[in-house]
């Protein structure tokens, strides 16, 4: 009888330690380093330096990433922080190694994770304290004699079955969200917090630059933009009050909100502002929940200002079923609550008005017949 065919990797007997197969290898290659990392008058000490993107393949999908160097540190200034984050959207379960290469083009020193989850709260992993500043000059070899520092960045994404991956998920999100509640702390000063946020009523919240800056693109450019004072980042944003920031900021830690009644319409513009829509579809969700005959107008102008189509769907929905509250609600004050919107909505509210009646007067006529 012949023996069975063994597969790749198959063994009778004994086992392996856990060995990361990587399928995609990036090596990024920083020309005339330390004319790249000289600080000059003017210049912000904290540098940061970004790849520019690559893509990594997976279940016939790529997948993007970006390299971050931080030459004197992102938290300690004697070593060399280096990052990767995650620049998609899906959800994936990834190993990642990342290196710093010699002269000789052999890996220096490394930071590994296994089997991570990525996903669009939390896309950044890396090491804050890879490697000492001073490896970096001669005589340690570190940077090429030609000026030239190797970074290199290995991805392996695992194959997990979306079922699977999606209550892996679930159950990283609870415990990430656990432990950024922590972190928030509502807002309170803390000594790792690097941003001060003032609100319109002068109130302040006490935030983490790194999480605010994965959260949305917006506060990203935001941040980036800003030049610290003192160790801290000063954002006054005029727009909103405390109780409505609070609440936005408690969103971007933990996922959830706690106080949304009387603030959901302010929090719903904010959060389209600064490009949440998972925040923006629990504000929609709580206004469509509440809306009567007295707030359809109103909320009609709301979609407007926060750009949401689809509070301007469901609420023009409303309004249909329900025209004759809504006029009767608002009286002498419909004509003018019409003229505060735009043509278009005017345009789709009277359509909508036009089909309930035309419905209801064919429902009349096959009631005679």
């Amino acid at each position: 009888m012949a023996e069975p065919e063994l597969k790749p990797n198959h063994v009778i007997a004994g086992s392996f330690k856990y060995q990361v197969e990587y399928n995609y290898r990036q090596e990024w290659i920083l020309e005339n380093y330390d004319m790249l990392t000289t600080i000059r008058p003017g210049m912000d000490p904290r540098m940061v330096i970004r790849s520019q993107s690559f893509y990594s393949p997976c279940d016939g999908n790529d997948y993007e990433w970006q390299l971050i160097l931080y030459p004197n540190g992102f938290e300690d200034k004697t070593h060399v922080s280096l990052f990767v984050e995650y620049l998609d959207q899906d959800n994936v379960i990834a190993s990642v190694r990342l290196s710093i290469l010699d002269a000789e083009r052999n890996s220096y020193v490394e930071a590994f994770v296994r089997g991570r989850n990525f996903h669009a709260r939390d896309r950044v992993y890396g090491a804050t304290r890879l490697l000492p500043k001073y490896l970096l000059d001669e005589p340690y070899g570190v940077v090429t004699k030609n000026q030239e520092l190797h970074v290199v960045c290995e991805v392996s994404l695992d194959h997990v079955p979306k079922q699977s991956r999606r209550l892996l998920h679930l159950t990283w999100r609870a415990i990430e969200f656990e432990s950024y509640a922590r972190l928030y702390n509502e807002g309170l000063p803390g000594a790792d917090k690097d941003v001060v946020l003032t609100t319109s009523d002068k109130k302040k919240l006490y935030l983490h630059k790194l999480i605010l800056q994965s959260r949305s693109q917006i506060l990203k450019t935001m941040l980036e933009l800003k030049k610290p004072e003192n160790g801290k980042i000063n954002i006054y944003i005029e727009d909103y009050d405390y109780k409505t920031l609070k609440e936005v900021c408690r969103f971007i830690y933990c996922g959830r909100v706690e106080v949304i009644d009387g603030v959901a319409a302010d929090m719903l513009v904010a959060a389209k502002s600064l490009e949440m829509p998972g925040l923006a579809h629990i504000c929609e969700q709580c206004l469509i929940d509440h809306i009567t005959p007295d707030k359809a107008m109103d909320y009609l102008q709301l979609a407007e200002r926060a750009h949401s189509e689809n509070l301007k769907h469901k609420t023009l929905n409303y309004i249909a079923f329900n025209s004759a509250k809504v006029i009767r609600a608002k009286e002498e004050d419909f004509e003018e609550s019409c003229e505060k919107l735009k043509k278009k909505t005017v345009a789709e509210l009277l359509q909508v008005m036009s089909d309930m009646i035309n419905r209801e007067e064919d429902d009349d006529d096959d009631d005679d017949l």
